[in-house]
Order: C-alpha cells, then sequence, then structure tokens
C-alpha cells in the first residue's frame, strides 16, 4: 500500500462536482460519488425489482429537508433504473426541482409527457420524441381557463401519457421532487390521482418533500397510506466522513483524505456546527481542495461566504411578516415557543401561530419538545442557515456565542494538543493516512497473502476506521497475525496491542496476552498489557487489579515496561477512544513502576471503590520525580473530596503549592477553590475560580479537562451548583464555556432533559459533559456512603417500601 495509490475508478474532474445543480452531472459522476444512504437505495431497488407487471404500485416518499440529498438519491435511482438488471423493466421520468407551472392535475401529466419525451430523445428515439411534443401541444391548447373545469383534460392527459409510456415496453417510476406543491395544487384532484396512481400496472411514484405532507397521515387523505415513507436525517459524523473520503477517492484529491484523517476533531466539530448536512459537506470539501485552512473558525468562515448567496435568497422569499419572525427565532438560537416569539417579535399571538403554521409546512421551521413546559418548541430547521443568519445579519453581542462555540468545540475535539500520554507501541507506524477508500482498506486486509503484508496493512490502519470495517475482515486479520506472530514475550505482547489498539478485536487481544503468559508466566509487560486491556477495554477491573500486582510482583530492573498511562483521550466525547500503548525503555525504578501505580490508583478510585488503596498507589507514584506533581494532585483530590480528609488533602497540596508549572496552573487554582467550598468560604471559593477561568477564556485545556469535570461534581455534591452558575455567569462563561454552563445547569436542575431546551449546535458537547459530570458525582456519593454510611430513609420512603 502506498501513500499515493491511485484510484480505484476514473477519476471525475473536480468542476464536474456540483452543489446546487447535480442533475448536471451523468450517471456515471452521480453513481462513483454516491456514498451514504447507500441502505436506502436498495431497499428501494428491491422493491422496485418486486414489482410484478400488473401489481398494484409501491410509491415511496423521501421527506428531508433542503440540503439533506433527496434529489442526489432521486437522480442515484434514475441512474439504478438506466442499468442492468432494471433498464428493460422501467423507465425512469425526471422532473424540475420545482414544478411551478403545476396549477392543475393535467398540467401534471402533461410534465410527465414532457419528461418521457425527453428520455426517448435522450435515448435516440427521436421521433417518439417529438410525436409527444404535438401531443403536448394539442392537449395544452385545449386545456380549459379553469382549474375548476381540468377533470376531462386530466383524463386526456393521463390516457395520451399512459399510452406513449406503453409504446417503451417499460413501467413509468416518477421521480418527483417537492410533492407536496402537487398535493396543494390540485388538492380537489386527488381522488382522480389516486386513482391513477393506484391500478394495476400504474406508474411507480417515488417522491421527496422537505416535510411529510399533512393530508397524507389524515386518514381520509386519498393517497392515504399509500407510500413507503423515508426520513432522510441529517448525516451522523461517520457518514460525513465517509461522504468526504469518498468524494476525495473519486476525484483523486489524497491531500484531503490525509487532512480528513488527520483531523477528526475538526471534523467532529464541523459536523456540530453545519448539522451534519451533505450539501454542506460537499460545499466543505470544494474549500478543502482550494485550501486547508489552519482552524475550524477559518473552515466555518469560509462555508459561509458559500452559503450566502442561497441563504440571502431564501431569505428574501418569505414575507415580511415572516422574515420578522425567522429574524427573532434565528437570534434567540434555542428553541422558543410560540409565546417568546411573541414577546420578541411584538406580532399578535394570532399572527405567530398562523405564520409558523405555514413556515413549518413550508419546511422552514420545525416543531421540537421542549423540558419543563407543555409547550411546543419552534427552531429553524436546517440548523447552518441559523448559523449562518447569527454570524452574517445578527449583532456583535449576539455573533459571539457562535464564535465561542466555535472555539470551544475545536479545543474539545481536536486531539492534536492533548494526547499527553497515548503514544503509538514501538513497533507501530505512526499516523500512516492512506487515500484508499473503506472498500480498499477491506480488499487489502481480505487479500493479504502473508503475515507481512497483513503486518503492514494493519499498523497502517487508521485507528478511526476499524469501526466501520467487516466484522469478518477484522477476524481473518486477527487470525493472520495470531498465526504468524513470533512465539516470543515481545511478538505476543505487541500482537496483543495491534488487536487491540487497530482492530478493536479485544477477545483475541486477550487470547494473544495469555498465550504469551503461557510461555513466558514471569514477563512483566504481557501482565501490564493484560491489565491495561481488562481495565480499560473489557471492563474487567479485578482481573485488571491482579494483572497489575503480578507485573509489579515480577518486574525485574533490566526489563523493559511497556504500560497504558490510562488517561483517556478525549478526543472523542461521544465515542470514548482506545489509548494506545506508551513504550518506556529506561531502566530507571520509576519508569519501571511509576505509571504502574497511577494505573493502579485510577482503577482503585473509578471502578473499584477501593479508595483507601486508591490513596496508596497515588502516594506510591508520587515518589517518583517524573510522575510526583500529577500523582499529588491526584492524591488530593482523592484524600479530600473522595476520603473527606481536608487536612491530609491540604498537607498533600502543600508539596506542590509553589510548582510553576503551567500545564497544571488551572488545576492549582482549582484545588484552592473546592479547598474554600468545602469550608463553606464562598467568598475566596470564588477568587481562586476567577483565576482559574483565568486561563481558560474559551475552552476546557485538554490536559486538565478532567479536573474541571471533577470540581464541578464536587461544587454540585456540596449544593454549590447555581453558585457556581453565578460565578459563571459573572464572568460572562455562560457564553465562552457554553456546553458546561448548560452541563452544571441541568445538573442542578436534575434531569438531563434540561439540555433540551439548549441550540442543537451546543447539546452533544454540553450532554457529554453532563455524563461525565454524573459519573464523578456518582464516585463521589459511593465514597460518602462508604464514609458515613447511607442516607437516613425519609418517613414516605418508609411507608412506599412497606406498600
Amino acid at each position: 500500500m502506498s501513500e499515493t495509490a491511485p484510484p480505484t475508478h476514473p477519476a471525475i474532474p473536480l468542476h464536474r462536482l456540483r452543489v446546487y445543480n447535480p442533475s448536471r452531472m451523468t450517471d456515471q459522476e452521480i453513481t462513483l460519488l454516491f456514498a451514504v444512504r447507500e441502505d436506502l437505495l436498495q431497499r428501494i431497488l428491491a422493491d422496485l425489482s418486486g414489482e410484478a407487471p400488473d401489481s398494484h404500485p409501491q410509491h415511496h416518499l423521501l421527506v428531508g429537508q433542503r440540503g439533506m440529498g433527496k434529489t442526489t438519491l432521486l437522480l442515484r435511482i434514475a441512474a439504478a433504473l438506466r442499468s442492468p438488471p432494471l433498464q428493460d423493466r422501467f423507465i425512469p421520468l425526471s422532473f424540475a426541482e420545482e414544478q411551478y407551472n403545476i396549477d392543475r392535475l393535467s398540467q401534471f401529466w402533461l410534465n410527465c409527457l414532457d419528461s418521457l419525451a425527453d428520455t426517448c430523445d435522450r435515448e435516440g428515439h427521436r421521433d417518439q420524441a417529438q410525436k409527444i411534443d404535438r401531443l403536448v401541444s394539442a392537449i395544452t391548447a385545449s386545456q380549459p381557463s379553469s382549474p375548476k373545469d381540468d377533470t376531462a383534460a386530466a383524463r386526456t392527459a393521463l390516457k395520451t401519457f399512459l399510452d406513449a409510456a406503453a409504446l417503451t415496453g417499460r413501467r413509468p417510476v416518477l421521480l418527483v421532487d417537492n410533492l407536496q406543491l402537487i398535493f396543494e395544487r390540485s388538492s380537489d384532484q386527488q381522488h382522480d390521482l389516486r386513482v391513477a396512481l393506484t391500478e394495476p400496472n400504474a406508474p411507480v411514484l417515488i417522491a421527496a418533500a422537505p416535510q411529510l405532507p399533512p393530508a397524507i397521515s389524515d386518514y381520509s387523505f386519498p393517497l392515504y397510506d399509500h407510500f413507503k415513507i423515508h426520513q432522510l436525517r441529517a448525516l451522523s459524523l461517520d457518514d460525513m466522513r465517509k461522504l468526504l473520503l469518498q468524494l476525495a477517492d473519486r476525484t483523486n484529491k489524497p491531500a484531503i483524505r490525509r487532512h480528513v484523517l488527520d483531523h477528526p476533531g475538526r471534523l467532529q466539530a464541523l459536523h456540530q456546527l453545519t448539522g451534519g448536512n451533505p450539501r454542506t459537506t460537499v460545499l466543505l470539501f470544494h474549500l478543502y481542495a482550494e485550501d486547508c485552512s489552519p482552524s475550524v473558525t477559518e473552515d466555518l468562515e469560509k462555508l459561509l461566504d458559500d452559503v450566502t448567496s442561497l441563504y440571502k435568497a431564501r431569505f428574501e422569499e418569505l414575507s415580511h411578516q415572516q422574515q420578522v419572525i425567522i429574524s427573532r427565532l434565528a437570534e434567540h438560537w434555542d428553541p422558543a415557543d410560540s409565546r417568546t416569539l411573541t414577546e420578541n417579535t411584538r406580532l399578535e399571538p394570532g399572527q405567530i401561530s398562523s405564520q409558523l403554521d405555514r413556515l413549518v409546512k413550508a419546511g422552514v421551521v420545525e416543531e421540537v419538545p421542549l423540558f419543563g413546559t407543555k409547550r411546543t418548541g419552534y427552531q429553524l430547521a436546517e440548523r447552518f442557515f441559523n448559523i449562518w443568519f447569527l454570524m452574517r445579519h445578527a449583532s456583535r453581542r449576539l455573533k459571539q456565542p457562535v464564535r465561542f462555540l466555535t472555539q470551544f468545540l475545536e479545543t474539545l475535539y481536536e486531539p492534536g494538543e492533548r494526547e499527553r500520554f497515548a503514544r503509538s507501541h514501538s513497533n507501530s507506524s505512526e499516523h500512516l493516512c492512506h487515500p484508499d477508500s473503506i472498500d480498499d482498506w477491506e480488499r487489502t486486509l481480505a487479500t493479504a497473502a502473508d503475515a507481512a503484508t497483513m503486518q503492514l496493512a494493519v499498523d497502517s490502519l487508521p485507528q478511526q476506521l476499524s469501526a466501520r470495517l467487516n466484522p469478518i475482515t477484522l477476524q481473518r486479520a486477527s487470525a493472520v497475525l495470531m498465526q504468524s506472530t513470533p512465539h516470543t514475550s515481545d511478538g505476543w505482547y505487541n500482537l496483543g496491542c495491534r488487536l487491540t489498539t487497530k482492530l478493536h478485536q479485544h477477545h483475541a487481544a486477550q487470547t494473544a496476552f495469555s498465550k504469551g503468559l503461557e510461555s513466558h508466566p514471569r514477563n512483566p509487560q504481557l501482565w501490564i498489557g493484560l491489565g491495561n486491556l481488562l481495565q480499560y477495554s473489557l471492563a474487567d477491573h479485578a482481573a485488571a487489579e491482579r494483572a497489575y500486582k503480578r507485573a509489579l510482583e515480577l518486574h525485574a530492573e533490566d526489563a523493559r515496561t511497556f504500560l497504558d498511562t490510562g488517561t483517556r483521550s478525549q478526543a472523542d466525547p461521544n465515542l470514548v477512544e482506545e489509548t494506545e500503548w506508551t513504550c518506556q525503555t529506561s531502566r530507571s525504578p520509576a519508569s519501571k513502576h511509576a505509571p504502574l501505580w497511577q494505573n493502579l490508583g485510577n482503577l482503585y478510585q473509578d471502578h473499584l471503590g477501593l479508595y483507601g488503596d486508591a490513596a496508596d498507589a497515588f502516594a506510591k507514584a508520587a515518589a517518583f520525580p517524573e510522575s510526583r506533581p500529577m500523582a499529588l494532585h491526584n492524591l488530593a483530590f482523592l484524600q479530600r473530596d473522595y476520603l473527606g480528609d481536608i487536612a491530609a488533602a491540604r498537607q498533600t497540596f502543600a508539596a506542590i503549592e509553589n510548582d510553576s508549572s503551567l500545564e497544571l496552573a488551572d488545576t492549582h487554582a482549582l484545588h484552592r477553590a473546592l479547598f474554600a467550598a468545602h469550608e463553606l468560604n464562598l467568598g475566596t471559593a470564588a477568587s481562586h475560580l476567577d483565576a482559574a477561568l483565568d486561563l481558560v477564556p474559551s475552552g476546557l485545556p485538554p490536559f486538565t479537562i478532567d479536573d474541571w469535570v471533577h470540581t464541578a461534581a464536587v461544587l454540585l455534591e456540596l449544593g454549590h451548583g447555581e453558585w457556581f452558575q453565578q460565578v459563571l455567569i459573572r464572568r460572562e462563561h455562560q457564553h465562552s464555556l457554553r456546553p458546561f454552563f448548560e452541563a452544571i445547569r441541568a445538573h442542578s436542575i436534575g434531569d438531563r432533559a434540561a439540555l433540551l431546551n439548549i441550540a442543537v449546535e451546543v447539546r452533544p458537547a454540553a450532554g457529554w459533559l453532563f455524563d461525565q459530570i454524573q459519573q464523578r458525582r456518582e464516585r463521589l456519593q459511593d465514597a460518602r456512603r462508604q464514609r458515613i454510611g447511607p442516607e437516613p430513609e425519609s418517613r414516605s420512603a418508609r411507608r412506599r417500601r412497606k406498600k
């Protein structure tokens, strides 16, 4: 595998990649660039394949906001119907995205005739196309002036269309965008439309709409229950990455592939800010093709420039009242109920209600649930439209929260500076990102003929991609490596590391470590590798403790020690990534023992609830100079907040209080704040929090984010959650650290569902922080129960238990 391997498909010129007019692309281009929603495509094609010649057709409706890929999916279906094995059975008919000329049912059938003529012309049947053109002209000339008198003309147009389609020997498939326009403009003729579409051998309708048309779910609607509904949701982070990689492969842009894979955190931040919109993802690819900017902020600014003409035109299409409502809704950013909009717009409640109804039907606004009220919430359906409005039309005061969030997410997700201990093990290739697609990785791992090729492929595999590979492929790779590994302690150890960090085959890795220990039972590195696997991948914490203790017993001064610090990367808050092994080759006692004691301390504190043993482990780690500051910080947190021994914690902290390390400066201030909070000296605590906050103007530092989360958990357990919020508000950090602030507020309220009331873009990071705080609160509660016993049971609880 080479870093610049040629694409396996013909390269598509970048200028052929359309953003707003995908219909201008060829079938081959659409097929090669189609990267997501493949499962949905295959389900629809399978339904079409099952249509018998005289069957009552199964119709489909794609529902999704603008930019969600409805048009592209319709074009991909058309391309499939023009290819084997379906090309001899169906004739796909495509239409303009908005059929503005439809004011009656006969016009719809005339549009079908026009599309059929276009298809005949494309296939070289020009005489037939010209004949259809003449028929369309004749029917158009005889159309009545009023749509109310359209019944006869509609029947004539339908019969003419069906007769012309029958001459092709293929069944028409109508690929219609914006179906709601047809329903709205032929509302009095929907019974006739139903008859036409439900007869045996009738055309199959595959349509799209920005919202589910209200009538379609009404039992009295003539076409009720005649559609399979497919909701096109926003792209997941994996789908967004897959689309960018597919575009890079097909346009032969390996530099973009490397950029995407080398910056997973940046992509995650952009995914949150853009709402996983496929059209915006293609715009992002175009920007990367021009130049890879140095930050998420620059990427966002370039995207906003690119969508300005589109969003400006869309906004200007709205009525005056709708523009006022959209402006206030965008500026509010969080979901708003109608009462809030009435207050913000100064419009009458009746005006707000009727305009919201129209905007929801048009797909511009969507209804969402709110926490703590029965009222309905409203927000802009296309989230990037909201970001664009704030950044291009709102005041400086209203722009600031978006800028702050962008900086916060970049700090939280971009992993470069936060890989403090997670490094590749000694025999692995580092940071080799190849331009091959997922399919290419599948082929490489599935066909590697020898162990050396397989080892190179596995070592080069970007870690984040293994979860997307076929499990059978991963199992084969594991088996090849298992069969070929040298039966040495290093061989088994390196195999276990590869299986864990590269292939995520944790049980196979356990087998590798166990086999190594069968022949080398006194090798400490194998015990450490097994302990790390058991602790961080298999969650068998008791067994992990036994493995670590055995490693400590066996440590000889001349043994190389491979270990995992146990610090988890914060690169992806939604998915806890596996940390890789750190290789220490020094023969000093500190290199051998200190990180092991740190691991044991984390294990005892975070999983086994053995807080006294955790204190002993951190104290032993602190005996070694290189681990002393971090170990003493951990010990002070443990003594004060878990063991309740404030005096011992003060003594521990005094040993490092004057440490000048900038890396832990905010942690020093947090310790001082927590000592004051435990003593109910909230004025002093606030001044120390101010000092810590001075060091984090736009995001929680990756190296100390755990300490900030722990601090929040302790303050909440002490009953100071609302006070902590006021400290953040006084500093205006409810904006600059908004996800953190919202997580604390939801904890103070006592329900994670309170996050429903904040902007969608803020919610994922706030939710992750909420969960991190919750885990630490549960540990603090467990420690408290061990110290003083369970809380006294209330009378009402006793009565409920007796009943």
